[in-house]
């Protein structure tokens, strides 16, 4: 695993997301003692661990099946005449 931090490395490796869970996983069941220490193992950064533990951040698979389609406004749905 190489050092993974910056703004796309979840975008652009699709393994982080992976690496993210399993970190939580072992602080959940403590394999670590805290989320600074398994970030260190897993090369994750800290503090997207530390959002992603809170509910601060989500995956980019959770986001996008998150979204919220609106419904189109009833004004603008009328059928005017030609």
């Amino acid at each position: 695993m190489g050092c993974h931090q910056g703004k796309l490395a979840a975008s652009t490796d699709t393994e982080y997301e992976s690496w993210i869970q399993a970190a939580l996983a072992d602080v959940a069941n403590g394999t670590h003692k805290n989320i600074t220490r398994a970030a260190k193992a897993y090369k994750v950064a800290r503090k997207t661990l530390k959002d992603h533990s809170s509910g601060l951040h989500m995956s980019v698979k959770d986001y996008s099946t998150s979204r919220q389609i609106l419904n189109p406004h009833p004004y603008f749905t009328q059928q005017y005449p030609p």
